[in-house]
């Protein structure tokens, strides 16, 4: 027997390719965001104007929720800073989830800006614990160490190293310990 309501029955596999998708754009839009892209740099350059207008158009299209997004996260944010006070909107129980889920998939909900080809309808059918995974890979990611850059232990002197390299000095007499 086939469900009544197929759109809300999803496939697990289905599911997690899309709750996928969703932290991937997260992570773009953040990405994008901390590389200090403009959301409206587009600049004509040389390109062909009708090519560089529907450049422009296309991505205005994948942005067309970002307006959205923003305020609902906003939302999410007062909802979280505010628990005990009652909140006179009128959202729909999806939209709550939605508005707490940005508040907390983004920091800066500027980056928001960058998101593209996430609508309201993908985030609606998401359920509340593809959410909770989605945060959890995310802060995973952000509170994970980033590689421990190699610094060398000795430091050389710019003048020794040019009294070495014209043989006035031997090799480690240019070399300090830092």
């Amino acid at each position: 027997m086939e469900p009544s309501c197929p759109h809300q029955c999803t496939e697990p596999k289905s599911r997690n390719i899309m709750s996928g998708a969703i932290e991937q754009k997260i992570r773009e839009a953040k990405k994008k965001y901390a590389q200090g892209e403009g959301v409206f740099n587009q600049e004509q350059e040389d390109s062909d104007l009708f090519k560089w207008l529907e450049t422009c158009l296309e991505r205005a299209k994948k942005r067309k929720y970002n307006d959205i997004l923003v305020h609902l996260a906003t939302i999410g944010k007062a909802m979280e800073n505010r628990p005990t006070e009652d909140i006179e909107l009128t959202l729909s129980k999806s939209e709550v989830r939605i508005a707490v889920f940005m508040a907390r998939a983004f920091e800066d909900s500027a980056a928001i800006w960058f998101l593209q080809d996430l609508t309201i309808d993908t985030l609606r059918k998401t359920k509340g614990r593809e959410y909770k995974r989605i945060l959890a890979n995310l802060k995973t990611e952000k509170e994970r160490p980033m590689k421990k850059q190699k610094t060398s232990e000795w430091e050389i002197d710019d003048e020794e190293f040019e009294k070495w390299l014209n043989g006035e000095n031997e090799f480690l007499e240019g070399v300090e310990e830092v």
